[in-house]
């Protein structure tokens, strides 16, 4: 990953990296030493699609179904939401539902779904299938390392995504060997499909919180140290995390000299300390 990328709403800095190695499918190689030319930071719009339809627009409270195609075109990539177990100790994997056409059947909708990434792709935006959101259940271990890669394969193949997004949250993070396989089977399918001149993009967007270097709520940090070099871009969270605060654990009160398990963002004392 070429820097530390810096977000505010949706809009994140990052530079663009290229991988070619020579690690095995199943299992990437972690000691690898790669030299990467330099690159300017370029500011990109990133947006989450949601897969669903929750039946009332968003001044209801909640937001309806976009076909994909729909998707302003100043966003440079769209996160399809989300690649997951639908019942605990299955194979993550995705399913276009594609609501507003109910009289298709899946196959209809698998090909409608083709299409639209198709049709974004053509005038120039990255389709990423993201791994995760709240109820993923995800929760993988050794034996999954396989069929999760050829899970993957076989979505890429089939719809065209351009890369996998990190979106693991709560108990999903560390469930399991999530720490490991995942890891392992981006960075196996990064070489894998850079030896066949195709690019094949890993992101992240963990909640702030799980980025905290000093404290035990680090959860993204194994990802990130394992990934490394591997990772395009990160997005950080910024969003729904208690926005007129942060929880302060012990460690961080005693280093901070701070007296309290809350730490209000308009304290002008500590204002500094609010992100970390």
């Amino acid at each position: 990953m070429k820097g530390v990328i810096i977000m505010n709403g949706l809009i994140s800095l990052l530079s663009t990296l290229t991988l070619v190695t020579n690690a095995p499918l199943s299992l990437a190689n972690n000691n690898l030493t790669t030299n990467h030319s330099s690159q300017e930071h370029k500011p990109i719009l990133v947006g989450y699609w949601h897969n669903w339809d929750n039946g009332a627009e968003y001044q209801g409270g909640t937001a309806k179904y976009l076909d994909l195609a729909n998707v302003p075109q100043e966003y440079d990539f769209i996160n399809v939401s989300f690649m997951k177990s639908y019942k605990i100790g299955e194979i993550p994997t995705f399913i276009p539902e594609v609501p507003h056409k109910s009289q298709f059947t899946q196959i209809e909708k698998n090909n409608y779904f083709t299409n639209q990434v198709k049709l974004v792709q053509e005038r120039g935006q990255k389709v990423i299938l993201s791994l995760g959101g709240a109820d993923a259940h995800i929760d993988l271990k050794i034996a999954d390392l396989q069929p999760f890669t050829e899970e993957i394969m076989n979505l890429v193949s089939m719809f065209g995504f351009d890369g996998i997004d990190i979106d693991l949250e709560q108990a999903a993070i560390a469930d399991g060997e999530n720490e490991y396989i995942i890891p392992q089977v981006l960075m196996g399918l990064k070489d894998h499909y850079a030896k066949n001149n195709k690019e094949f993009l890993i992101t992240m967007a963990p909640e702030f919180p799980y980025l905290r270097t000093n404290s035990s709520q680090g959860k993204y940090l194994p990802y990130l140290k394992t990934i490394g070099d591997y990772l395009d871009f990160v997005s950080p969270q910024f969003y729904n995390q208690a926005g007129d605060g942060v929880n302060v654990p012990l460690e961080e009160q005693e280093a901070l000299g701070f007296n309290g398990w809350w730490l209000t963002q308009n304290d002008a004392k500590y204002k500094a300390e609010f992100l970390y």
